[in-house]
């Protein structure tokens, strides 16, 4: 997989690809491991392009399928985004396009960066205001209540859209928090335009290691990310000082370094650490959202007991019950009787499988599990 994507998206030869792995049972393993890390599209276009795959297999059909997807998918979403970026103008409201809408623009070709969903930043006054003023006189359709960051909405084309009002990392990193909080002093008005903003370069590298770190810390991030990262530093030049600066004052400069090293081992050729064995077993292990084993493993190497997890678990912070409960805002003094109700509701059948999934996943970590991962997150500064 990495072999692929380094001939697409570096320029190496595929001449270096070792062309006897590409057997029936391997090209499902490859498949199945690009679905996972969410890079099957970009694999599917090597593949076909260099003539790698038989075009009479059934496979062929599906390694194409992947790819017109992620084509299709992207013209939606930017059909999308111009939409939503012209009503924002219209009811002028400052917003910043994020994620792979900025980040499309630096690969081979804008689809290749294909994403599930658009995420753009808006200013947290009035914002559920904003969301009705979509629904109601854009078409739009309100999806959930607003998290602690993010109000969920479909476009009239039926695009996911991720409308966010915080860019703050759920609070699993406090001191990257204090510094995303701040986000609108790193963002400037775009010329020709009244309402459209972007970030500072530097604050969108930062964002984009904030939250690597933070999927880090939930159990894994995937290929993905460090795919992007590597094309940001090659094609989007940035001030390595302000944001080393940035890295430095929340501790996220050694996972920032760790990620780079990585990077230099997948898409350079680089020579292995033992840092960066570590982590890219745990990584490719994860997949694109981590697995709730390693999410597991990451709360047992931070300290947490089965106790304190199954705790947790149970009895929601009164931030997190909020989002469930949006009234309980206005009235904290019935935040005893909304986790009793939060009870009741996970008593169905899915939100029970949900919490004794995560409960067995701590109860099976071995001791061996947690010092490793306890090793790896004292060396990446997490």
């Amino acid at each position: 997989m990495l072999s692929l994507l380094r001939a697409e998206i570096c320029g190496e030869s595929v001449e270096n690809i070792d062309k006897e792995v590409l057997t029936e049972d391997g090209l499902k393993a490859l498949l199945a491991l690009s679905n996972k890390h969410d890079v099957a599209h970009l694999i599917a276009h090597t593949l076909i392009k260099n003539n790698l795959i038989n075009k009479k297999s059934e496979l062929f059909s599906k390694f194409y399928l992947k790819e017109m997807t992620a084509v299709v998918r992207h013209e939606k979403n930017e059909f999308a985004l111009k939409e939503l970026c012209n009503a924002l103008e219209t009811e002028g409201r400052d917003y910043v396009a994020l994620k792979g809408a900025v980040i499309k623009w630096l690969y081979p070709e804008p689809w290749m960066r294909m994403s599930c969903d658009i995420d753009v930043l808006v200013e947290e006054e009035n914002v559920e205001k904003l969301a009705r003023t979509l629904t109601r006189k854009y078409g739009y359709e309100q999806l959930s209540n607003a998290t602690t960051h993010d109000i969920s909405l479909s476009t009239p084309n039926g695009v996911h859209l991720e409308l966010h009002f915080s860019l703050t990392q759920s609070g699993s990193l406090p001191k990257t928090d204090r510094i995303l909080k701040s986000v609108w002093n790193y963002a400037y008005t775009v010329e020709g335009y009244n309402h459209k903003c972007e970030l500072d370069p530097e604050m969108i590298v930062f964002y984009h290691v904030a939250h690597m770190a933070k999927h880090f810390l939930n159990g894994g991030c995937g290929v993905k990310p460090f795919l992007d990262l590597y094309l940001i530093k090659k094609n989007m030049p940035y001030p390595e000082d302000k944001l080393v600066k940035l890295l430095k004052s929340c501790k996220l400069i050694d996972f920032y370094n760790q990620v780079l090293g990585l990077i230099g081992v997948w898409f350079k050729n680089n020579r292995h650490t033992e840092i960066t064995k570590q982590m890219e077993n745990y990584v490719l292990t994860g997949g694109v959202y981590g697995t709730v084993k390693n999410a597991a493993i990451v709360k047992a190497g931070k300290g947490k007991s089965k106790a304190k997890t199954f705790f947790e678990l149970m009895f929601l912070s009164r931030r997190n019950l909020e989002v469930l409960y949006p009234n309980l805002k206005k009235h904290r003094w019935m935040y005893p009787l909304y986790q009793v109700r939060r009870w009741f509701k996970i008593f169905n059948k899915k939100s029970r499988q949900n919490v004794k999934s995560q409960i067995a996943a701590r109860n099976s970590v071995t001791a061996q599990e947690k010092e490793a991962v306890n090793n790896l997150l004292k060396n990446l500064g997490i």
